[in-house]
């Protein structure tokens, strides 16, 4: 069975495969990302510690937490929502 995956605009895309993937990335985000993102997968290049992947997903929710206090409601509510993925995602593993 099919993934279906929701994007941020709302828009749902059914991928059956990394490449229908790449080709919503670069609907959404252009080809010079698509093109970082296949480079990457055909080769992952250096590996991270995971000292330092942990360092940097702390600092990046230490940044994310720090804007909020400039932020309206309706962005701090963005902002806590990508601080909770970004923990699921460490969870998850």
């Amino acid at each position: 069975m099919a993934q279906t995956l929701q994007l941020k605009n709302g828009d749902i895309i059914v991928p059956f495969g990394l490449m229908d993937v790449l080709d919503s990335v670069e609907e959404f985000m252009g080809s010079d990302i698509r093109e970082y993102l296949e480079d990457w997968f055909e080769d992952p290049g250096e590996t991270v510690e995971p000292e330092e992947h942990y360092k940097d997903v702390l600092e990046t929710i230490e940044m994310e937490l720090a804007a909020m206090g400039r932020q309206k409601k309706k962005e701090q509510e963005e902002t806590l929502q990508r601080v909770q993925t970004l923990i699921r995602r460490e969870i998850d593993g």
